[in-house]
């Protein structure tokens, strides 16, 4: 910033110009041509009108910037030692935040769950002291509440538990017998209807077998009455 400032005050362009134009102007008064010296005084003009128009507000503008850059530097030194000084101070924090920031934050939370402990026993009390003092007891209230909770509780949701409960046994015990009962319906229509089918084969088998009795009782009895007929005829002869 310094030395920007120190090569803003060196010399401008404008101070040359003005020397080269007062020049100009003397030189054109010397000259014995009227046409040589008007020619300088023209160009004497024009570089004035150079310097006012252009040069002249460019030398505002350095000024003003090197009247900036002066008030800068001379609060300069005063920010700088502040902002050293504040470095030094969040070094010197950090440093404290990283060796007792554990004790501090527990320090602190103690402090406020201690401040939130007494607001609650503060409002406990308050409530209590109301309740026992303005206001009627709430012991015949809260005797009311335990008594339904205990009617709805012990009275009607430990039946109604049982009663789930029941359900669900009976439909598991219902899930496993219906396939053991279908198994053994299956089982019994078989044994019935073999047995049927053995009680069929058995009574034809008697019925053949009386029908081959009976064959051989008439067969023996048509022998028996032919050999009784033969003998008759013998007697009879016998005693003629």
């Amino acid at each position: 910033m310094t030395s920007t400032r120190i090569e803003l005050t060196q010399l401008s362009p404008d101070k040359d110009v003005l020397t080269f134009i007062d020049q100009l102007q003397r030189v054109s008064a010397q000259i014995q041509d009227v046409a040589t010296s008007s020619r300088m005084t023209t160009l004497g003009s024009r570089a004035k009108r150079l310097q006012l128009s252009l040069l002249a507000p460019l030398e505002q503008l350095r000024g003003d910037i090197v009247y900036h850059l002066t008030a800068l530097e001379l609060q300069l030194s005063p920010w700088a030692a502040q902002v050293n000084k504040s470095l030094t101070h969040l070094r010197n924090a950090q440093s404290f935040l990283d060796t007792d920031a554990a004790e501090v934050c527990y320090n602190r939370s103690d402090t406020y769950r201690a401040r939130l402990r007494g607001h609650l026993d503060a409002y406990r009390n308050y409530t209590t002291m109301v309740l026992n003092d303005r206001c009627a007891s709430c012991r015949p209230l809260f005797d009311i509440f335990d008594a339904m909770r205990m009617l709805f509780c012990h009275h009607i949701m430990d039946p109604m538990n049982g009663l789930w409960f029941s359900a669900f046994l009976c439909l598991f015990l219902w899930a496993v017998a219906t396939p053991l009962s279908l198994m053994l319906s299956s089982t019994y229509r078989r044994l019935e209807i073999l047995s049927t089918k053995l009680q069929h084969s058995n009574s034809h088998r008697y019925n053949a077998r009386a029908s081959v009795r009976e064959d051989q009782r008439e067969s023996s009895h048509w022998s028996t009455q032919r050999s009784t007929v033969s003998v008759m005829p013998d007697i009879d002869r016998s005693n003629w």
